[in-house]
């Protein structure tokens, strides 16, 4: 058989006289050999959880200032690549009873298997009158007064460790002071 202008590399000879038979064109063929071909490699290499997402456990816990729980506090955890942790910064931010939860890019609980530096800040406020969620505070509001260093991951005396582990592994206060720090 000699080809035709209307083969397709790797195509079998039944097929093509099916194809040629039904009208198939030479297009609509090449498309459905490169899908073809394209889920096969698929199959292969796997299209499942990539491996160089770091591993993340779940993390929890509560941020005290001088003692006392203040909503609104954003806290992150920044993976210390001085101590061999990589990957991305976590967050969460503080309810009423200080208490918070962290959460990875993509929406994913928890935060990076290692060491991390902590920050605590005050929610960013360019007038100096909003609350954590934006709106105009009542005239209660209790105004944030968290010190600079905790803000910045090159002075947080604030350090945790995650460990691998289920819910709770990782409940962490951390403690914010106006004079001296500590982590408990």
């Amino acid at each position: 058989m000699r080809p035709s202008r209307r083969d397709v590399a790797g195509e079998s000879p039944f097929l093509q006289r099916a194809c040629d038979a039904a009208g198939v064109s030479r297009r609509v063929r090449v498309i459905v050999a490169c899908v073809t071909g394209m889920a096969m490699i698929a199959s292969v290499t796997g299209c499942g959880a990539r491996s160089d997402v770091p591993a993340l456990a779940p993390v929890a816990g509560r941020v005290l200032v001088d003692g006392k729980a203040i909503q609104g506090i954003a806290v992150t955890f920044l993976p210390d690549n001085t101590r061999s942790t990589t990957g991305p910064a976590s967050v969460g931010v503080t309810d009423a009873a200080g208490a918070f939860t962290l959460t990875a890019p993509g929406n994913r609980p928890g935060a990076v298997i290692g060491h991390h530096k902590v920050t605590v800040a005050c929610p960013f406020d360019p007038a100096g009158g909003s609350s954590p969620t934006g709106e105009a505070p009542s005239s209660g509001a209790i105004r944030c007064s968290i010190p600079a260093n905790y803000t910045d991951p090159g002075t947080t005396p604030l350090a945790a460790e995650v460990a691998a582990g289920p819910a709770g592994t990782n409940d962490v206060t951390l403690d914010v002071t106006l004079g001296a720090s500590r982590r408990q």
